[in-house]
């Protein structure tokens, strides 16, 4: 279409034209529509320009698109009536292809567009999961899953912020304190108050009595790891109850918290600190067997987020409690030669906390609890801070204030069990 000239439309369509125009008056649609006044801004506003489309135009096109839709019902009907019944001759050619029929798309049947309209959506939804799948590498439901548990946890992982900016504070190479005497200085002090006066009044104007920053060199950098290994209940009272929910969404709030705080110390050397501290997590499973369901890192990835999250959903069948073999297993895969010199040396925190409901051997438990404080002490009497194994339990699981002494908790529910760890992880990161 060129300016000036007018747009050359069928019939039919001038004519519901021409009726639309006439309700507008004598000012042309478009121009009602577009006009702007002297300073180039719209005469009418968004709202009304919406209403005057909404009212005037938006009617004239549905009127035309149901005529569309009519008109290719009954261009079927009469395409179908040429065809005859099978076995019939035909008129038409079979391979007179229409070079056009794809240019523009045919409008939808009222009666199909729920079915339509769900294909589209459906189509959407499933590249929207398979942008997940790509990026992260997980599914959309697995996704959602992991997702949900968390949004629950989220309030609780928020609370152990201040303790983690705490921890990373103590830890700087250098801090800021206000103690440094200057003329002008960014406070008055308190203590120099009655002596700036006295200086004054004998003619010193150049009194030290504001306090400056002065930096500080840190000495704090043992240990330069903390390592925590959460120990999840895998036997069969745990599966398809409450219990089995509480567990796994602990197991994400630790998981997340301690990545969380391993973020907050990458910020900080980000932002010039040098901070000698790397905080791992890890999580396994105890059942008939020892199951790694996190490994032991400083990373939380998406497919690891997703592996813990599906094996504590689906823990197995008719399974016991073998506490052992999970002690067995962290013993033999992280107890090497060098990690029990790192922890004599104080180099490496190492916590180890076992969930539980109870039904375990608690002498056996205790054995290997004395086996690897001895192993973290250099052989001596079980005196070092750098190995804290300790319990919670949990509906069934009050046993464990004596099994895991002095480090037995129980928890009677989700949100005590949450106050329980964020107290015994605080009470870890004050000694850090």
């Amino acid at each position: 279409m060129l300016p000036n000239e007018p747009c050359i439309v069928s019939d039919e369509v001038r004519e519901v034209l021409d009726r639309v125009q006439k309700q507008g008056g004598k000012t042309k649609l478009t121009d009602l529509i577009t006009a702007v006044d002297e300073s180039g801004e719209g005469v009418h506003q968004p709202a009304d320009r919406f209403e005057i489309i909404q009212g005037l135009i938006e009617p004239a096109f549905l009127e035309l698109f149901k005529k569309d839709v009519e008109d290719r019902k009954n261009q079927k009907q009469k395409e179908k009536r040429e065809k005859g019944e099978p076995g019939e001759p035909s008129n038409n050619e079979p391979f007179d292809d229409d070079p056009f029929e794809d240019a523009i798309p045919d409008p939808i049947d009222f009666e199909d567009l729920e079915k339509e309209m769900k294909k589209i959506t459906d189509a959407v939804a499933k590249k929207k999961a398979d942008a997940i799948q790509k990026a992260l590498g997980v599914s959309q439901e697995d996704y959602d899953a992991y997702k949900k548990d968390f949004k629950i946890v989220e309030k609780f992982i928020e609370n152990l912020s201040k303790a983690f900016d705490a921890v990373i504070e103590r830890r700087k190479t250098y801090q800021r304190k206000l103690r440094r005497p200057v003329v002008e200085g960014v406070v008055l002090s308190p203590a120099r108050i009655a002596t700036a006066v006295a200086e004054i009044k004998t003619g010193n104007m150049d009194s030290r009595a504001m306090l400056d920053y002065e930096e500080r060199e840190m000495i704090r950098t043992r240990p330069s790891d903390l390592e925590f290994t959460l120990v999840c209940d895998g036997s069969g009272s745990m599966k398809g109850n409450q219990k089995e929910i509480m567990q796994r969404r602990l197991a994400i709030m630790v998981t997340e918290a301690l990545a969380a705080f391993q973020e907050r110390i990458e910020k900080a050397r980000r932002g010039g600190d040098k901070i000698s501290l790397d905080v791992s997590s890890e999580v396994r499973i105890f059942d008939n067997d020892d199951r790694v369901v996190k490994p032991l890192g400083v990373t939380l990835t998406h497919k690891e987020r997703v592996a813990m999250h599906q094996q504590l959903r689906q823990l197995r069948e008719n399974q016991s409690n073998n506490e052992v073999a999970t002690f067995e297993g962290i013993r033999s895969e992280q107890f090497n030669k060098d990690r029990i010199e790192k922890l004599q040396k104080g180099d490496v925190k190492k916590v180890i906390l076992f969930l539980t409901d109870g039904e375990s051997d608690t002498s056996a438990i205790q054995a290997q609890i004395a086996s690897l404080e001895r192993l973290a002490a250099g052989g001596r009497a079980a005196d070092s801070d750098s190995l804290v194994i300790a319990g919670i339990g949990f509906e069934g699981g009050e046993s464990v204030r004596t099994t895991y002494a002095p480090n037995g908790y129980y928890a009677e529910s989700f949100d005590k069990i949450s106050d329980i760890f964020e107290k015994f992880l605080e009470e870890i990161l004050d000694k850090l």
